[in-house]
């Protein structure tokens, strides 16, 4: 303890977020909403993929590999343009019964796969997600 009684020497903020929260500058939600659902990456043969995920991370759907970082953002751009439309996607089955969805563009080109679901109606509900979080503009960069 310092003289007067306080503590000696620099104290550490408080973070910033949870200062906000207190006060009510922002919501719990500040996660969900400043999310971002693409996320770009380079693979380890230096090529490029992307994700599209939840608020809280999971994964609703992966792109394939591409040569050039301009493909994958084209491929981005492509899965916010088809996301919303449910004539996009095919509804899938899987040889061991887990189920999974493409989503496709207008020529029929797969944009992108989901992880396999245990049942349909997950299936259906993570299609429902990629509905609203395709069409996002937000993209985490991590190439």
């Amino acid at each position: 303890m310092g003289a007067g009684g306080g503590l000696a020497g620099p104290q550490p903020l408080v973070a910033p977020r949870l200062m906000w929260q207190h006060f009510g500058v922002i919501g719990a939600s500040f996660e969900e909403e400043h999310a971002m659902p693409f996320e770009l990456t380079t693979t380890s043969n230096g090529q490029y993929r992307f994700s599209l995920r939840t608020a809280d991370g999971d994964t609703l759907l992966n792109s394939e590999t591409y040569v050039q970082k301009s493909s994958a953002q084209n491929g981005i751009a492509s899965v916010q343009a088809n996301a919303p439309q449910d004539g996009r996607y095919d509804r899938l089955t899987a040889s061991d019964g887990r189920a999974y969805f493409n989503l496709k563009a207008a020529n029929g080109q797969v944009i992108g796969t989901s992880p396999m679901h245990a049942t349909e109606t997950a299936r259906d509900a993570a299609i429902e997600a990629t509905k609203t979080e395709g069409a996002s503009t937000r993209v985490d960069d991590k190439t």
